[in-house]
């Protein structure tokens, strides 16, 4: 027996993102879906903290096993 035009649903977990440094609750947060804003990560980590600098935030992201 076989399906005609079978389909296929994914749903990727456990994204993860790690927010550092002058936050308030610095580590890694489970996203609640695929992609986030920075703005969304720093909020998930309470916020910058007073002595945050605002003007000077590190994105690094893995592309191809190499990190950028």
């Amino acid at each position: 027996m076989y399906i005609k035009d079978p389909g296929v649903n994914m749903n990727f977990n456990n994204f993860r993102v790690s927010v550092l440094g002058e936050v308030a609750r610095p580590g890694s947060f489970i996203m609640p879906t695929e992609r986030i804003t920075v703005l969304e990560a720093i909020s998930m980590a309470g916020d910058l903290t007073l002595r945050g600098v605002r003007e000077n935030v590190l994105i690094i992201r893995e592309v191809n096993g190499q990190k950028r």
